[in-house]
């Protein structure tokens, strides 16, 4: 029987989960609007040997202006960028 084996992945989010997470001092609430910070989280989880990176898309933006913007850049421009800068770095 071959052997099974657990694939990890990482969500790649720009300032955490919980809703306040951008007002931490060490956070970058200007994130997610920056490809240089996704192509730095899938180097991040390269170099931890993750299988694989994850990036959540809605179908339109939150029309709730009290909450930050969850995906501001369109995701598959920011997985090509990654990926062009994963190749770059091989």
């Amino acid at each position: 029987m071959a052997a099974r084996q657990l694939h990890l992945n990482v969500n790649l989010l720009h300032s955490g989960v919980h809703p306040s997470a951008w007002r931490l001092p060490e956070s970058r609430p200007d994130a997610f609007v920056e490809i240089g910070h996704f192509v730095r989280v899938a180097r991040v989880a390269e170099r931890a040997k993750l299988d694989a990176i994850f990036l959540a898309d809605t179908p339109a933006i939150n029309d709730r202006i009290d909450h930050r913007p969850f995906n501001a850049l369109e995701p598959t421009i920011v997985l090509a960028s990654v990926a062009a800068a994963a190749a770059l770095s091989a």
